[in-house]
């Protein structure tokens, strides 16, 4: 290695660099020399707005990875040249809804997949994304944000198999309350012949012709719980209704 260069990647390293340091090494005609400093864990803003426009992608990157990049400094990036750049805002922890948004639309499914794993996508962006190819489709399923019912339907609408996998996978986590409020909204139950190829077939019966006993069992106990609750709220109803009557005589 150059002494120059190791003379300024001990610069890099150094924890309270002043902006003109920062300036001087964004300059610097070694990619490690710069990647170093974009990568510091104390770097400014302004240092993060200058190595947005660096020639190298992995300087780019660094940036967009940076847990000190705000979204001022990620906007920069949402149109780079670099899938890997674009992947990397999609990811940040300091991503924006606004810039997921702008990024559900990009090329390339990797990075309309990045935007799917992300914390922070909306559920309508989420609900788009599980109409998108086969990969968007799994990182939309590994989200916990992604609604029930959009797994469900993931599943029901014969996509492959690796998207009915991981979609079988995340609902097996969702709690029972989680059925029970599909279900009283009533966007699915057992005997809707809604959504399924064949009209003339339940989708309860759908369900077990197809092998998917776990579907089918979530969703009967989902409607057997409510009509338990549904029960007990009608006795205790009665139950107050006698009691004033007795008294009342």
């Amino acid at each position: 290695m150059d002494p120059d260069d190791q003379v300024a990647m001990l610069v890099a390293v150094h924890p309270n660099l002043l902006d003109s340091a920062h300036d001087a090494l964004s300059l610097h005609p070694s990619c490690e020399v710069r990647l170093m400093d974009a990568r510091s864990e104390r770097i400014t803003e302004r240092a993060l707005l200058l190595y947005s426009l660096d020639q190298s992608p992995l300087v780019r990157k660094a940036v967009a990875e940076s847990s000190a990049s705000t979204p001022s400094v990620l906007i920069k990036l949402i149109s780079d040249s670099n899938e890997e750049v674009r992947r990397a805002v999609a990811s940040s922890k300091n991503v924006t809804d606004a810039i997921l948004r702008y990024l559900s639309n990009d090329i390339s499914p990797m990075v309309r997949a990045a935007v799917a794993e992300s914390p922070t996508a909306s559920g309508d962006v989420l609900e788009r994304l599980a109409c998108d190819e086969s990969v968007v489709q799994c990182a939309v399923a590994s989200n916990p944000l992604t609604r029930i019912d959009t797994l469900f339907w993931l599943i029901v609408d014969g996509n492959d198999d690796r998207v009915v996998e991981e979609c079988i996978n995340a609902l097996r986590v969702r709690p029972l309350e989680s059925w029970m409020q599909l279900v009283g909204e009533q966007k699915i139950n057992l005997q809707s012949r809604a959504g399924i190829e064949d009209s003339n077939m339940q989708l309860g019966d759908w369900l077990l012709g197809k092998g998917m006993t776990d579907c089918y069992q979530w969703i009967q106990a989902a409607e057997l719980a409510i009509k338990v609750e549904q029960h007990a709220v009608a006795s205790q109803c009665e139950s107050t209704v006698l009691s004033r009557v007795r008294f009342s005589l």
